[in-house]
This record gives structure tokens, sequence and C-alpha cells, in this order.
């Protein structure tokens, strides 16, 4: 069933023309959420899913799934945000800058951005305070997980329990281990070619000694980017073919070049690469433990949002 229909009707008007008719989706309190603001925050997903070929009815699916995520996630940044008020936290403006050039490219032209925030009530200034807030809830929320993170007790039968119940991960065909960082680029000429002068950038700050995995939380627009730019164990086809290439040809430590694909640039560091194999559980401690000890943090960090949430008048106007 289509649970955000009334967004769904202006996905693709957006994402054409740079037009909709906006409204009002949630309301936190006494601040709203508006649909144009949920599109913004799903565009990655909703441009990849509108270039991925998919039926009318299986992208209505998934992009009525990638919205519902967006619209958590933004009902999420406003109460997290509320906790956040009043701490010193600074976000540095270029990385608001980045952000709104982002959403910038998510549509046609400068013309059809613009008039998509008037039509919002907002402006370019308004949008950059939103940005802003949102980089401050995000922060603080890396902060309560790394928190959590370091609370939690992970035991032997933690430990053991996993291993018994994901037995698939510990009998593998060959794979790597990666982290990447991801550029994002509109079509147009002028947008691709300021992204590429930024992952330029970075490859350059990265060769020169730069840590990957701080890199990747302050600069990449991945979906992996709050982990570090890790993408975890890829084996097989998973990967689109430049990037399954580019690894390929890496050796452990090695950074790649820049890898051009449609929405943007990509820099790729391999970990680590395991031939085909099973491995025991006492080799698989080390990596089981950290799992583990994310997933009890996530289970106590979803508890802490959904107390925020609880507390908080939090209303739904779509359908």
């Amino acid at each position: 069933m289509c649970v955000l229909c009334g967004l769904l009707l202006n996905v693709m008007a957006v994402l054409n023309t740079g037009t909709m008719v906006d409204g009002v989706a949630a309301a936190v309190g006494r601040e709203p959420i508006l649909q144009s603001e949920v599109i913004e925050e799903a565009g990655a997903e909703l441009q990849s899913l509108r270039d991925s070929g998919l039926s009318p009815s299986e992208l209505e699916r998934q992009a009525d799934a990638a919205l519902r995520r967006a619209l958590d996630r933004l009902i999420e940044y406003k109460l997290v945000y509320r906790e956040a008020a009043g701490k010193k936290i600074e976000i540095p403006e270029k990385q608001i800058e980045r952000r709104v050039t982002a959403i910038r490219r998510q549509y046609p032209s400068q013309e059809a951005f613009l008039k998509a925030l008037a039509d919002s009530g907002r402006t370019v200034d308004t949008l950059r305070d939103e940005v802003r807030k949102q980089m401050t809830a995000l922060l603080f929320a890396r902060a309560k997980r790394r928190q959590f993170e370091q609370e939690v007790t992970v035991t032997e039968e933690d430990i053991r329990r996993y291993y018994e119940e994901n037995t698939e991960q510990f009998h593998h065909g060959p794979r790597v281990r990666a982290r990447r960082i991801f550029i994002a680029a509109g079509r147009d000429p002028e947008s691709r070619q300021e992204a590429r002068k930024r992952a330029e950038d970075i490859l350059d700050r990265l060769r020169k000694g730069a840590d990957f995995a701080q890199t990747a939380l302050d600069e990449s627009d991945g979906p992996e980017a709050e982990d570090a730019g890790m993408m975890g164990w890829i084996q097989g086809d998973s990967l689109v073919p430049a990037l399954r290439d580019a690894l390929a040809q890496l050796e452990p430590g090695q950074l790649s070049d820049i890898i051009e694909t449609d929405f943007g640039y990509h820099i790729l560091l391999l970990e680590e690469r395991q031939e085909a194999g099973e491995i025991s559980l006492e080799q698989a401690r080390a990596e089981i433990e950290p799992l583990v000890r994310r997933q009890k943090s996530d289970e106590r960090y979803q508890r802490w949002v959904n107390t925020l949430r609880q507390q908080a008048d939090v209303r739904l106007f779509v359908q």
C-alpha cells in the first residue's frame, strides 16, 4: 500500500521539471516538515530509482519506502536537535554549503531550485538554517551512539549466538572489505565539473596522508558516510561494474583513482581481501564483537529516539 501517496504525486514532477505543489507532511510540536523537505532528504535515493528501469508499480513501492525513511529521519532530526540545542556544536560553513549544493543538484536548473524554495515559503538562507540544524542533530546523534557503544557489554554468549545465527557470513566466497567516499553529481556539465574538482581535492588530501574514515565522515555524500565510509564485506556482483573492477585492481591499503558513474564520483580504499573459505568462531571473534556492540548500541539509540518521540507532539499529515 502507498503510505505517502500525496508525496509520490510530487516526486516525478520535481525530478522532471523542478515544480511541485508543496504541503505539510508532518509536524513536531509547532515545527512543520514540508513535503519538499522530505523529497530533498530522499533525493539521492529517488534519483537512483528514477534511472533504475523499474516497472511503474515497483518504482512506486520503492519510492514510497524511500519517502517513509526520509520522513522518519527528518522527524528524528528535529527531536534530536531539541536535545542538542544549547550545546556547543560548531558546523563548518563549507559543510553546510556542500549540503545545500547537493540539494540544488536535485533540480534541473538554478531557476527551478529557487522557484521550489519560493513555492515552499523558504529562501536559500532558511534552507541553510535547516541544514545547519540537521547537521547539528547528526553530530549530537553520533556522539550519543558513541556513548551507548561505550556503555554496552558484549558477552561471550553474545558472540557465540551471533556466530551460530549468522553462519552464512562465515562461509563465504572470495570477498573484499572496503570503504568509499562518494561525491554526488547532477547531470549538467557545471555540476559534474564542480563535483569532479571536489573529488580531486579529496583524493589529493588522502594521498598526502589524510585519514580516510574521518574524511568520509566529513565529506562523503554516500549512504555509508556515517559509518566512516565502511561498505563492509563485498562479494559477487553486489556492486556496479565500475566499482567492482576498480576494487579488483587494488591491494589492501591502496586507494583507487577517481571512479565516475552516472550518479557522481567515487574514491575507494581496499582494507582486506579474502579467498573463499570458512571462518572459525575464534577467527571471527574480533569481527563479531564490534558488530554485536553496534547492534546493541543501535537498539539503545532507537529506544532513546522512541522515548523522545513519545514525549513529543508528533503529527503526520500525509496519507
